[in-house]
């Protein structure tokens, strides 16, 4: 159930020339951001174990929509401000840094903030007059654009990584945009099948029909990271090695935490969509999509800080809000 006070809506070899992998990784996240971690799982838990009766449940939905939304866009305005130095310095006058990564960043960062701000904005109650279904548009075609790019740049990462297995990167690549068009076309469907409607006695937008291909939109996605974590796996498995220490070196190189930190946020999105109602569902979707632009956005600034200084991959880790990594 979508909540805003608004009028009845309308009907309608490794790559080892530049730097390892793991350098890029191995970040450690501040505090705030471990705590909305724990805050997500355990308030989904809360809002898909409330009471079955009809007034219980719009009670909790209503109220786990309101205030939970502010969680990703407060965890990613706080990694805003820690790293806003550092995206300066490393993205946008770093000259290493072609325009077009620079506008990915741009969207994956400014974009996905704002998209999230105004969902919070709605889902407080303070909108008036607002179009419900276009509201749920402009969500929808932004996570799917967001998405995309920060797909995007992971599959042009681990390219770039197996140079000595291109057959097997380059299968991925295939697989990708195959994934990335049954996502646009789902999602597309998934919005025509979106029909939100006017409560008279709540007096508020809801969407109480949760849409039937929703869980195959976010089963294709999950499909897709657990494919990427696959390759991942085979690429480490057959590096020369000789213990397995290597093994979880490689591993770790090929930035296995990341993906399924990754993965687990998606899986967040498929559970939702099966076990959730439709307002626990969205809320719980543009939160760990808010979480997963985090990630990729530390990521970007850690690829485009090792371009800026060639010495810092000989640090195995570093902490990104410290500006004083970039220093030779």
């Amino acid at each position: 159930m979508i909540r805003a006070n608004c009028r009845p809506a309308r009907q309608y070899k490794r790559s080892t020339r530049h730097f390892p992998f793991s350098s890029c990784l191995s970040f450690t996240f501040p505090f705030p951001f471990r705590f909305h971690c724990h805050c997500l799982f355990f308030l989904s838990f809360l809002a898909f174990s409330s009471s079955t009766s009809m007034d219980s449940e719009i009670t909790n939905t209503v109220l786990f929509m309101k205030y939970f939304s502010a969680v990703g866009l407060v965890a990613m305005v706080y990694d805003h401000v820690l790293t806003a130095h550092v995206e300066m310095q490393v993205v946008w006058l770093n000259k290493k840094v072609s325009l077009l990564s620079k506008l990915a960043f741009g969207v994956n960062r400014y974009m996905t903030e704002g998209v999230i701000a105004y969902t919070v904005y709605v889902l407080s109650g303070a909108a008036q007059g607002l179009d419900n279904a276009r509201f749920l548009w402009v969500f929808g075609g932004s996570a799917i654009v967001v998405g995309a790019i920060s797909q995007a740049i992971i599959v042009l990462r681990i390219y770039d990584l197996w140079d000595q297995r291109k057959r097997v990167a380059n299968a991925l690549i295939y697989v990708f945009v195959v994934c990335i068009g049954a996502t646009v076309m789902i999602g597309f469907v998934t919005e025509v099948q979106l029909k939100p409607g006017f409560s008279e006695i709540l007096g508020i937008c809801v969407i109480n029909v949760k849409p039937k291909i929703l869980p195959v939109l976010f089963g294709v996605q999950s499909f897709f990271d657990v494919l990427i974590i696959s390759f991942a796996v085979y690429n480490a498995l057959e590096s020369p090695r000789r213990s397995h220490i290597e093994l979880i070196s490689s591993l770790q190189r090929d930035g296995l935490t990341f993906l399924l930190v990754l993965f687990a946020l998606r899986t967040a999105y498929l559970v939702s969509s099966i076990v959730g109602n439709a307002g626990q569902c969205f809320v719980i979707v543009s939160t760990c999509w808010a979480f997963s632009a985090i990630l990729s956005l530390r990521l970007n600034l850690r690829l485009d800080g090792l371009a800026l200084n060639r010495d810092s991959v000989f640090k195995s880790e570093w902490d990104l809000s410290d500006w004083e990594t970039f220093q030779g």
